[in-house]
């Protein structure tokens, strides 16, 4: 077997020097890209046969579920783990379903970071070992069957306005609640489904048939 190859992607210059530096105490001769953001990740991957994305799920100009999805679909045996600040259930059971091998909170420490890069290069996932305990805890959740995303009444409700083309405004009136509130809900939902926008989110629930 070759060099292992290593692509590191985080707009932080500092997470990345200290990811890089955990990898050279497992492999001190891996090769490791760096990138700052999802559009350069995709660049790289056409010049070089990584062996293993550790992605950002926030970077500038494409974030890492986007770039997963552009990899996995090119080859669903790519093998990539997103390491994030954000640790809701359901976003994290939407990037596992998408096929993605492993998720890591930027809170995680260096020995559980060291097993993740070990257990997914060999084929497995691993899972930041509290976000599971709390998940199992929560919805029965497991690694081999992630669960399907779910949604609230007011997030369906929300969705099927917006949907028909109400605005903002409208939705506030609708529901009774502020345009602020409307954004907030709105937010929330571009994050849990790993979408960019409103045209992809309604475009989400529909070809999912929520609405």
């Amino acid at each position: 077997m070759g060099k292992l190859k290593i692509l590191l992607a985080d707009d932080y210059p500092l997470i990345r020097q200290g990811l890089k530096s955990i990898i050279e105490t497992l492999d001190p001769v891996a090769e490791i890209l760096e990138a700052d953001n999802g559009k350069r990740v995709i660049e790289l991957s056409r010049q070089h046969q990584i062996d293993l994305f550790i992605l950002d799920y926030r970077m500038p100009e494409m974030g890492g579920y986007d770039v997963a999805k552009i990899l996995l679909a090119r080859n669903p045996k790519t093998k990539i783990i997103i390491i994030t600040a954000f640790s809701e259930s359901d976003l994290i059971a939407n990037v596992l379903n998408l096929g993605v091998r492993g998720f890591l909170s930027k809170t995680t420490d260096i020995a559980e970071i060291r097993l993740a890069l070990n257990k997914v290069l060999t084929g497995e996932i691993y899972l930041d070992k509290l976000l599971e305990d709390r998940m199992q805890r929560e919805s029965g959740f497991s690694k081999k069957n992630p669960l399907p995303l779910t949604f609230t009444k007011r997030e369906n409700d929300l969705m099927l306005l917006l949907s028909k083309g109400n605005t903002s405004k409208d939705i506030s009136l609708s529901l009774g609640v502020t345009q602020k509130t409307i954004e907030i809900y709105r937010s929330r939902l571009l994050e849990k489904t790993g979408v960019r926008n409103s045209v992809e989110l309604v475009d989400y629930f529909h070809s999912n048939g929520l609405i």
